[in-house]
């Protein structure tokens, strides 16, 4: 009997034994997985260092991610609608598809991420880098101005990036070539886009004041009804883009393209197009008093040729040595114009300049 009990008691710890050790090597195996799982996924907290890591669909909507490091990470179709990433490193990441949708990216670091696809939406970017990356879109042609109608074809792959009501105060995109963008109701004061290639954008409605586009090239844009006081579109390319309705007073123009342009209805009171182009253009209605289009020579000077002017207040505007053959000025104003030979015309002036001093 004795020796039947020793049996029974070396066989029920030989199980206790074989159980205890197959529980451990679960523990381990579930600790394994959940490092593997920590190190691909990262947690979100504030100051998460997660680089080069595959982050793709992860869904970080509303989460505290401030000074976050996700630099050459993926973050593909990623969630991170209202998270907050305040400082955060993003550079090289790719964002393909994901949704920022209302998130918190002042003073974030954008450099060389991928955005095809990204929804900005009511972001904050105040203060960041926005030299990112976007897949080409082929060649630009279109002419807006010809046709009136200002229906721009944007290419399939960038529709769907979107800045719509962001706010991109101060946002650093020089040189970005970023193409096909709906900026629509955007704050761009003081946003740096000089040499940028933004053609076929859309800037409705937005706020783009004391902003930066020097160099920039803006062909077959929309740039409707926009508050541009004192913006600088210096040499920048705006070939066949729709500037309407919009209050541009004080803005730099100079040594712009502005042929086929469509600029009907707005306001560029001492507005500066020294050395413009204007060929072509259309921009009946619009008040240009006071603007200076002084010392043009005839080869990189002021060429109005075929632009339309009729209807619009040039009043107190100067045109030393601009080329008008071609230009229509039905019912235009010109009192007080600095005309092309330096005479100034009579307060009355309409259509043609009538010369104060009677010649």
């Amino acid at each position: 009997m004795k020796y039947l009990l020793r049996i029974i008691c070396v066989m029920v710890m030989g199980f206790l034994m074989s159980t205890a050790t197959i529980a451990e090597d679960r523990t381990q195996k579930n600790k394994a997985w959940a490092e593997s799982l920590l190190s691909e996924h990262c947690a979100a907290f504030p100051g998460v260092k997660c680089e080069q890591k595959n982050l793709n669909q992860i869904n970080w909507s509303k989460k505290d991610l401030r000074q976050a490091r996700l630099a050459h990470s993926t973050l593909r179709e990623a969630n991170l609608v209202g998270a907050n990433l305040t400082g955060a490193n993003l550079s090289y990441t790719d964002l393909t598809d994901a949704n920022l949708r209302n998130a918190n990216l002042t003073s974030a670091n954008l450099e060389g991420a991928i955005i095809t696809g990204v929804s900005f939406d009511g972001a904050n970017l105040a203060y960041a880098n926005l030299k990112v990356i976007q897949e080409p879109i082929g060649p630009v042609n279109c002419s807006i101005a010809s046709s009136n109608q200002g229906n721009q074809s944007l290419p399939e792959t960038s529709k769907s990036i979107t800045f719509i009501g962001s706010n991109l105060e101060g946002v650093f995109a020089v040189g970005i070539d970023l193409q096909g963008v709906d900026f629509s109701g955007a704050n761009l004061y003081k946003a740096k886009f000089s040499n940028a290639k933004l053609n076929y954008s859309k800037f409705q409605d937005a706020r783009i004041e004391s902003t930066d586009f020097h160099g920039a090239s803006l062909v077959c844009s929309s740039i409707v009804n926009v508050t541009a006081t004192k913006a600088n579109f210096s040499q920048a390319n705006l070939d066949s883009t729709k500037l309407t309705g919009g209050n541009f007073t004080g803005a730099n123009f100079e040594g712009a393209t502005l042929t086929r342009s469509d600029a009907r209805k707005s306001i560029f009171i001492d507005s500066n197009f020294y050395g413009a182009n204007f060929g072509g253009a259309i921009l009946r209605e619009s008040i240009f008093r006071g603007s200076k289009f002084d010392h043009a020579i005839l080869e990189f000077g002021i060429n109005f040729l075929g632009a339309d002017l009729s209807f619009s207040d040039l009043r107190s505007a100067s045109f030393i040595g601009v080329n008008f053959e071609g230009v229509r000025l039905e019912n235009t104003l010109l009192g007080d114009a600095i005309w092309v030979d330096r005479s100034q015309c009579a307060k009355n002036s309409v259509e043609t300049c009538q010369s104060v001093s009677g010649k």
